[in-house]
């Protein structure tokens, strides 16, 4: 029940954060005239903020016990934060606003994984997180479809469209607050700080942070279909069709995981961004003679993405689950988010200030640093034992 419950609560708030985020690239660069660099800070900045809440409230989850309240009062931050991103004039506005969404999602998703985790068995893990990860997923699919919608046959205005997320935001608060229930660990004995920073899980998670090195945020694809000169109406029809591949992905790559073990599955993100990276470089090469034309390559790019993002995210998040102790599950959520949080600032930084210069300088850094992942998955994550 708690799978299920959690995962409608996730595609409620779906629909809710990506109407704002299919837009959000467009708002940036478009409607306020900032620069690829601003839109990379932003979202780095963001991510640190709440990949670092993430670790502390993971830590306070394990400490107290108590996990559903925690992730109630992530849910209700955030959705209250949304709708104010209509007032924005100014990039430090929605910088701002962005900050508090993510301060709900940092307050939430270590408390929200470890109660899917303990809900699931051990050889089921891996699927329970892939049921979790396509109900969100399906949230975004909705909320970006929604958007365009919106947008394109009723009139709406990028502001107007942020204050219309109010409304699935507040159905997921009452989903969470209603139908999940508390699952409570009995701790027999102190937990030392040793056993969150334990040497078996840092091992496993250090070639997901490599990744995160290359893996730059959703805007830049979004920015990518502006350097194609594709309408800004289209955005949240791409950024829908991202979502697509996720849930593929995301509920695949948990079942894979499960079969063939965590070590086959997390070689899937590094292999395939890769091989995108390499497409968008010679898609920028191409002369497209209609919009229909770039708007279908655009579309291939975005579904990749997707896969990309939903394998990477299952596989981090299984793995975190097999390396770690009930008794200290929240924390160690909260460690690696953490982690992966400091390389995400700095890959989205780094993007962003080679795709303000030339955006293959932003692809081929890309394509380097993921060949590298590979090559550590390959050295440390086949020496683990499952």
């Amino acid at each position: 029940r708690n799978i299920l419950a959690l995962g409608f609560t996730s595609l409620f708030n779906d629909i809710s954060t990506e109407m704002m985020r299919s837009v959000f690239p467009f708002f940036i660069l478009s409607e306020l005239k900032c620069s690829a660099a601003i839109l990379g800070f932003i979202e780095g900045v963001t991510e640190l903020i709440g990949n670092f809440l993430k670790g502390v409230f993971g830590f306070i989850s394990d400490l107290i016990g108590r996990r559903k309240i925690l992730a109630t009062i992530g849910y209700a931050i955030s959705n209250v934060a949304k709708p104010f991103m209509a007032l924005a004039r100014i990039w430090q506005h929605a910088l701002s606003i962005r900050v508090a969404n993510r301060v709900g999602k940092g307050v939430r998703t270590a408390p929200r994984d470890a109660l899917i985790s303990l809900a699931a068995p051990r050889k089921h893990v891996g699927k329970a997180f892939g049921i979790h990860r396509a109900l969100d997923q399906t949230g975004a699919v909705i909320g970006p479809v929604i958007a365009f919608a919106l947008l394109a046959y009723f009139g709406v205005t990028v502001r107007q469209l942020f204050i219309l997320t109010a409304i699935p935001g507040t159905i997921a608060i009452l989903v969470i607050a209603i139908f999940v229930s508390e699952v409570k660990v009995e701790r027999k004995r102190k937990v030392s700080l040793k056993e969150y920073f334990s040497p078996k899980l840092i091992s496993t998670i250090v070639p997901f942070i490599t990744f995160t090195l290359s893996f730059y945020s959703y805007a830049f694809i979004l920015a990518y279909a502006l350097a194609l000169n594709i309408p800004g109406k289209y955005q949240p029809l791409i950024y829908g069709i991202m979502q697509i591949g996720h849930i593929v992905a995301g509920l695949r790559v948990g079942i894979l995981l499960d079969k063939l073990g965590p070590y086959k599955a997390s070689i899937i993100p590094p292999i395939t961004f890769m091989a995108l990276n390499i497409i968008m470089m010679l898609g920028l090469k191409i002369k497209y003679g209609s919009l229909l034309t770039a708007l279908a390559v655009m579309l291939a790019i975005a579904i990749i993405y997707g896969v990309v993002e939903g394998s990477y995210e299952v596989s981090l998040r299984s793995v975190v689950a097999l390396k770690s102790r009930k008794m200290v599950r929240g924390g160690a959520y909260g460690l690696t988010l953490l982690l992966i949080g400091l390389s995400n600032l700095l890959c989205n930084s780094i993007v962003g200030a080679f795709w303000t210069i030339r955006i293959e300088l932003a692809l081929v850094y890309s394509i380097f640093v993921s060949t590298l992942t590979l090559t550590v998955m390959l050295i440390t994550l086949g020496r683990e034992k499952w």
